[in-house]
């Protein structure tokens, strides 16, 4: 069910980046808490589309156990066996993954009438967007630790800060505004005047912002296409549940090549 996947791909954006609660810490103890708050939020969400309190409990709490599962195989499983980017995205992959598959079985075994009329494409805009912010920071981040990391192991220097974060988010934020206006000479204006920018910083740290820039600017221009095409990407969602085989195994395929990067980046 379309209206149940993107409601829930929000919560779980939000939950996971916007309002990640650890009260309970980073252990097995904090896991839980965290799989539980998004087990409430994924029941908030759900009540726009039923009422229905068995279906409610079994797949709003049923999913924040999932998540909370994948994050205990993501931090004590794949995080010590490895960089943390490559681990990262296969631990948002698994929760992507969880969220569809729950979908599926929520439109296939119950009978739903929303509530309230949803506006799916409004609702991917704004999904698209806050992933431009928050979640591509932290990949951004993690990439750059990992790879400066290597080679500051290499060279033995000493630590760096790594700036710009928060500046990110709004550069990010505005390519998106960018490209869904279709100012496409705006974006390669930009770019050129963050260029001239990094040539008035000390070597070390250009070359950090430069790796930084040139991904952030990917993710950026990449969300503005998706907010502007939001209608292809629909279709393509409608089709992946009307297919559900051909989505499981392109969900599958996907995992296994980002665990093999995995494996190949600890080798």
């Amino acid at each position: 069910m379309v209206e149940a996947f993107l409601l829930l791909l929000l919560a779980h954006v939000l939950t996971d980046f916007f309002f990640n609660s650890r009260i309970g810490g980073r252990g097995i103890k904090g896991e839980l808490f965290h799989g539980l708050v998004h087990g409430m939020v994924y029941i908030l969400v759900l009540l726009l589309i039923t009422s229905r309190i068995d279906i409610l409990l079994l797949f709003g709490l049923g999913l924040g156990v999932i998540h909370a599962l994948i994050d205990m195989f993501h931090r004590y499983y794949l995080k010590p066996r490895g960089l943390r980017y490559s681990s990262f995205m296969v631990d948002q992959w698994l929760h992507l993954f969880s969220i569809y598959l729950i979908s599926y079985l929520l439109g296939q075994y119950t009978a739903i009438t929303p509530a309230i009329e949803i506006n799916n494409k409004l609702v991917l805009r704004f999904i698209l967007i806050m992933a431009a912010i928050f979640p591509s920071s932290v990949l951004i981040r993690l990439l750059i630790e990992d790879f400066f990391k290597r080679k500051r192991d290499c060279q033995e220097e000493g630590p760096r800060e790594f700036t710009g974060a928060v500046i990110g988010n709004y550069e990010r934020l505005f390519i998106v505004f960018l490209m869904y206006m279709e100012f496409f000479l705006l974006v390669g204006l930009m770019m050129i005047a963050k260029g001239l920018f990094l040539l008035k910083h000390e070597c070390v740290d250009r070359e950090v912002l430069t790796y930084g820039t040139i991904v952030s600017y990917f993710i950026g221009v990449a969300g503005g296409m998706g907010v502007l095409h939001a209608d292809e990407i629909l279709i393509t969602v409608h089709n992946a549940f009307e297919q559900f085989g051909v989505a499981m195994l392109s969900f599958t395929m996907v995992l296994v090549f980002l665990l093999l990067v995995h494996l190949y980046e600890n080798r």
